[in-house]
């Protein structure tokens, strides 16, 4: 009577962790969506690029397959994804620059009162836009006016949403030159820097006088 009462503990516990390692692998191997490569935009000449993840979430140039067109990336990445954000870096001689991005499945909304997914892109912590959005499993292409220091770190986070979704992206694009427009909120620091300036001029003249 014992065994049999110790054989069921044993068949209950065995049961309960292969329900639990099935559960997690799933939620660990999302589906994958894949893209359609044989529409997706050329990567434009003259630029610098990556189309190969060559960065991880710690930011220690170790890739983690959230992106790019090589074997094994995920080409749909959730925000419960371990892997997310999305990230990578470009490498360039520097300056004024406009950065693109080949993203995929960005949806717009399907139907009115809808929410369409939101991607906000940072360039070396800043925030430069969101990538934009489109029909549900097409591609979308965005630029971006950025200031590229050399090894510039692109980063793409999705918004919370009543309906998240995912995303992927194939390649990102450093186009040398053209002119660098600051965010508004640089431009607001600066302003207000130069106000200050002024401020502090005026009244050590005053001072003097």
């Amino acid at each position: 009577m014992k065994r049999r009462w110790l054989r069921g503990v044993l068949l209950g516990v065995s049961l309960a962790l292969l329900l639990a390692g099935g559960v997690a692998l799933a939620q660990d191997v999302q589906p994958s969506n894949g893209w359609d490569v044989g529409t997706m935009p050329a990567v434009p000449a003259g630029t610098y690029y990556t189309d190969i993840d060559n960065e991880d979430n710690a930011h220690s140039g170790n890739p983690d397959d959230d992106m790019g067109v090589g074997a094994g990336a995920n080409q749909c990445v959730f925000m419960e994804d371990r892997v997310y954000p999305v990230e990578f870096r470009i490498s360039s001689p520097g300056g004024p620059a406009q950065l693109t991005i080949a993203a995929w499945d960005v949806d717009e909304p399907e139907e009115e009162g809808e929410e369409s997914e939101v991607v906000r892109v940072y360039f070396n912590g800043s925030y430069v836009g969101d990538l934009a959005d489109g029909p549900t499993g097409t591609w979308a292409v965005t630029t971006f006016s950025v200031a590229a220091t050399g090894n510039d770190l692109v980063v793409a986070e999705q918004m919370e949403s009543e309906e998240p979704g995912c995303f992927g992206i194939a390649w990102g694009a450093l186009q040398m030159g053209g002119e660098f427009v600051p965010e508004p909120g640089t431009l607001m620091l600066l302003g207000s820097g130069l106000a200050g300036l002024a401020g502090y001029a005026t009244l050590r003249w005053r001072a003097r006088q």
